[in-house]
C-alpha cells in the first residue's frame, strides 16, 4: 500500500514538472515571438523617416541641412532598431545638434508629418552689428541682438552695420564675447545714444563703431554733423541706461558745461564710467 502511494506521489510530481516545463517553454516562445514581432515592426518601412522638408532658410543651404539630419538618423540602435524610426526621433536633441552645426540658425521647429516625413521650420539669425578684429586686414563677424557671433562677414566698402571692436578670441564664431544679459544692455545704450545726443542739443552724429577693452570700458566715436569735430563718449557696458541718460542730461544742462562749450569750442570726450562724477574735456 505504501509503495502504491509513493508511486502515485512520484507520478504526480513528474506531471507537475512537465507542466512547469511546458508553461516555461510556452512563455519563452511567446516572449521570443513578441521580441521578434517588435523588431520587425520597428524596422517596418512604413514608420521610418524617408522625407525631410525644410522651410524658412535663406543662408543655410537646404541640401546641407537635409544631409546633416539624414546623417544623424542613419544607422541602428542596438544593431537592430533603425534610428530613422519616427517613433524614436528625439526632436530636442536633433534641434540642439542642428543649432550647434549651423550657428546661423537661432531656432528650429521639428514636426513629424505622418510616419515618414519630418517638417523643419528654420529661423535664422539676423545681424545686428559687426564684431571686428583690427589688423592689417580687418576681419568682421555677424553678431545678433543677443551678442551671439554666428558667421564671418564679407568685406564691406562702407559701414552698413555698427561695428564693435575688442574682446574677440581666435575662431569666435559660435561664441559670446560678453554675457547675453550684458550685451542686451549694451544694445539698448547704443540704440539710444542718438536720441540722447539729439535731446542734448549737441551738433553730433554717432559714428558706426565702438571700442570695448578687456575691462569692459567702451568708447564710442561721435562726429559733429556740421563741424566735423569728433569726440569720445566713454562708459562701461554694464552701466544702467537710465543712469547714463540721467547723468548725461545733468551734465549737458549744467551751467559749467554750457560755459565751457561756449568758450572752449570743440568737445574732446565725455566720461560717464564713474557714476554721478562725470568728466569731460574740450579741445
Amino acid at each position: 500500500m505504501a509503495d502504491v502511494r509513493r508511486e502515485l506521489l512520484e507520478k504526480s510530481r513528474r506531471q507537475a514538472k512537465r507542466r512547469q516545463r511546458l508553461w516555461l517553454m510556452l512563455f519563452v516562445i511567446l516572449l521570443i515571438s513578441i521580441l521578434v514581432g517588435t523588431v520587425f515592426f520597428l524596422r517596418w518601412e512604413e514608420i521610418r523617416i524617408s522625407t525631410i522638408s525644410v522651410s524658412g532658410n535663406k543662408v543655410v543651404k537646404t541640401e546641407d541641412l537635409d544631409g546633416y539630419i539624414k546623417t544623424q538618423i542613419s544607422g541602428m540602435w542596438f544593431w537592430v532598431i533603425p534610428k530613422n524610426n519616427s517613433l524614436f526621433i528625439n526632436k530636442l536633441s536633433l534641434g540642439q545638434g542642428v543649432r550647434q552645426q549651423f550657428p546661423d540658425i537661432s531656432k528650429l521647429e521639428i514636426k513629424r508629418v505622418g510616419f515618414n516625413k519630418l517638417d523643419l521650420k528654420v529661423y535664422e539669425r539676423s545681424p545686428k552689428f559687426l564684431w571686428c578684429q583690427s589688423g592689417e586686414i580687418e576681419k568682421c563677424f555677424y553678431v545678433d541682438e543677443t551678442g551671439f557671433i554666428f558667421a564671418e562677414a564679407p568685406n564691406f566698402s562702407g559701414n552698413i552695420l555698427f561695428k564693435i571692436y575688442g574682446l574677440l578670441s581666435q575662431g569666435p564664431v559660435g561664441s559670446r564675447p560678453i554675457a547675453r544679459s550684458s550685451f542686451v544692455g549694451l544694445v539698448k545704450i547704443i540704440d539710444t545714444l542718438p536720441d540722447l545726443f539729439r535731446a542734448s542739443g549737441l551738433d553730433v552724429a554717432q559714428s558706426e563703431k565702438l571700442l570695448i577693452d578687456k575691462y569692459g570700458d567702451c568708447r564710442v566715436t561721435v562726429i559733429g554733423l556740421s563741424s566735423g569735430n569728433d569726440w569720445q563718449f566713454i562708459f562701461h557696458y554694464q552701466q544702467d541706461l537710465s543712469e547714463l541718460a540721467s547723468n548725461l542730461n545733468t551734465i549737458f544742462n549744467s551751467s559749467e558745461f554750457k560755459a565751457d562749450k561756449a568758450s572752449l569750442g570743440s568737445l574732446d570726450y565725455i566720461d560717464l564710467r564713474f557714476g554721478k562724477k562725470v568728466f569731460y574735456k574740450f579741445k
